[in-house]
This record gives structure tokens, sequence and C-alpha cells, in this order.
């Protein structure tokens, strides 16, 4: 593997992280945790972990997480042309 792919890894590992804090942090300033919005929809804890996370997508979980206000820019969603774009702006 090149060091250039694996800083690109690194990259998007960090953001993940950052990504998830994020919108751990808006489901607390609404007194929600994952398991809240898990149980509201009827998923379990880990799909909702997986989908904050960017390990897995659910169009599900993904509009649960709009309608409580999660800025699409925090949301992995493969199925947004944008994704990517949307996602940089984090960075700035």
């Amino acid at each position: 593997m090149s060091v250039a792919t694996i800083n690109h890894r690194r990259w998007c590992g960090a953001m993940r992280c950052e990504v998830s804090l994020r919108i751990y942090e808006i489901l607390r300033q609404k007194g929600l945790t994952g398991k809240d919005v898990a149980e509201q929809i009827g998923v379990s804890r880990q799909s909702v972990s997986q989908v904050i996370n960017g390990v897995s997508h659910s169009p599900k979980i993904l509009e649960t997480l709009r309608l409580l206000g999660v800025p699409e820019q925090y949301l992995f969603d493969p199925q947004k042309n944008d994704f990517q774009q949307e996602n940089k702006k984090i960075v700035a």
C-alpha cells in the first residue's frame, strides 16, 4: 500500500470520527442517544451506530437523523451526488 493511500485512509478515519462526534453531540443536545433513535424507528442500536460512524448506510436511519436536525454534510449517504464535496466542507 502506498504512503498516499495510507494517508488518505487515515484522513477518512479521522473525518468519520470527527463527524460521528458531531452527530452524537446534536443528539445529546436534543436529549437523545443512539439507543433512543434505534428504539424510535425499530432498529438495533448497533445499526444506528454503524450509520453514524459511516460504516453502513440505511436510508431509514439517515432520514431519521435528518428529521432530528443532523446537517446533511455530516451524513455519509452514498445516494447523494454531493456526498464527498459536502463532507470536505467539514475540514474548513
